[in-house]
């Protein structure tokens, strides 16, 4: 006897009776596992036969349990009760707040700030409330005014209201007799340059964030004019030395009262018929006009001896310009006071949204520092205007760049030809020429 398939048969035995005994065995399996409802046979257990109670234990430890929790204290769970078949009903329902709330109908509604934030009332979408910066001629930020001013800007928005600020440069009207072209007002914008250039007689160096402003050792003008006490064609250059032999002469020139004699000498020639001159009834019968011209008044006063005296001055309006206590024409001026750091610092929080008020007010209120020789700096904030005068004997002309260059007639006390050369200065209505000590020296290659 043998076995097949599932079914084995042992060895037979000899029973007690003398009988032959054949023990037959059938592949059983083990019980199986149940995990989340699955049941799962043991390896090698797939083709082997399994006890009524294995498989009713199975099944009934298939069925699949579900359960509902809640995740935060926004949302409740409540469990109803179970049904004759074994299921159970949840209810689940969220709490709400002053951000979320609920319609009449049970619906979800979301609470924003009708200014900040926003909600699209088609589609429900929740949005950031935006406004537009924009900037004044002057490069100013305008500032937002009612709700505007609470509203959201974008990166975008800030980028170009930044790109499209500045401040505003412009070429003075001159003081000290000083000469401006090419004036009008510019603005200048974050990135843009401005170009620093020097005209003729001028040296600029740059060094440090410093400009400084030299005339050249080699200059050429016009005419200089000696000051208050300056020389003209009646009076005499002293101090002088001979380089080819001989001598200068050394006589001053002649007075007011020898002047007068000579004329009288010549009025008094025989035949009053000399030429190329003048007596003293020519000279009497002469008529002097001193009239003014545009931007100056001329006023006149007639003295005892019959003689006229004429004041010219300048023609100013006195809100403008005026002329200060030392008869200088210049510009009528106020103090302003500036803030003393015009950076905008890290915030705080850096990818926090903003304000437009804020934004507008943190463009206006930067700037950058503008010091001239050392002195205290001062704060150029965004829409203010950087103004270069023209001092004495300097020119300053703007056409894009700002060039400044000496006058073409310049007015000195002294000029001298390098740190160690000859110096000439103003002696008294004469021109006195020395060596850098005032000792008399040599004037050669005439």
């Amino acid at each position: 006897m043998k076995g097949s398939g599932l079914a084995t048969v042992g060895a037979p035995e000899t029973g007690d009776n003398g009988q032959t005994i054949y023990t037959v065995d059938v592949a059983k399996a083990g019980a199986p596992t149940v995990t989340r409802g699955n049941v799962a046979v043991k390896e090698g257990d797939e083709n082997k036969v399994m006890t009524a109670g294995d498989v009713a234990d199975a099944i009934n430890n298939s069925e699949k349990t579900s359960s509902v929790v809640a995740g935060s204290k926004a949302v409740t769970v409540k469990a109803g009760k179970e049904d004759d078949k074994g299921n159970t009903e949840y209810t689940v329902d969220v709490a709400t707040d002053k951000s979320i709330g609920r319609d009449n109908d049970g619906n979800m509604t979301v609470n924003t700030d009708n200014v900040t934030i926003v909600k699209d009332p088609t589609t429900g979408e929740v949005k950031a409330n935006t406004t537009t910066l924009n900037n004044s001629p002057e490069g100013k930020v305008t500032e937002p005014t009612g709700d505007d001013a609470k509203k959201l800007v974008t990166a975008g928005d800030i980028a170009n209201a930044i790109n499209n600020s500045g401040f505003n440069v412009t070429a003075g009207d001159g003081v000290d007799g000083g000469e401006t072209k090419g004036k009008k007002t510019q603005l200048i914008k974050p990135s843009e340059t401005v170009t620093f250039d020097a005209g003729k007689n001028m040296t600029l160096t740059q060094a440090d964030g410093k400009f400084t402003y030299t005339t050249k050792d080699n200059v050429a003008f016009n005419s200089i004019d000696m000051s208050n006490g300056k020389p003209d064609t009646t009076g005499s250059i002293t101090n002088l030395k001979s380089g080819v032999g001989g001598t200068f002469a050394d006589k001053a020139a002649p007075t007011d009262a020898e002047r007068k004699a000579i004329a009288d000498n010549i009025n008094n020639a025989t035949g009053d018929t000399l030429n190329n001159a003048v007596n003293v009834g020519d000279v009497q019968a002469a008529t002097t006009k001193v009239e003014g011209d545009k931007g100056v008044t001329v006023t006149s006063k007639t003295n005892d001896d019959g003689s006229t005296t004429y004041t010219v001055e300048a023609k100013t309006d006195g809100t403008t310009i005026k002329v200060n206590d030392k008869g200088e024409i210049t510009a009528n001026t106020s103090e302003l006071t500036n803030n003393p750091d015009g950076k905008v610092e890290e915030p705080t929080e850096p990818n926090a949204l903003v304000t437009a008020k804020t934004v507008a007010d943190a463009i206006n209120n930067a700037g950058f520092n503008i010091q001239a020789n050392g002195d205290e700096k001062s704060l150029v904030k965004t829409g203010d205007t950087v103004q270069f005068l023209n001092g004495k004997n300097i020119e300053i002309t703007r056409d894009g760049n700002i060039t400044v260059s000496t006058a073409k007639n310049v007015n000195f006390d002294s000029v001298q030809f390098g740190n160690e050369g000859p110096k000439i200065t103003n002696n008294g209505g004469n021109i006195n020429v020395g060596d850098k000590d005032g000792n008399a020296v040599k004037v050669t290659n005439v």
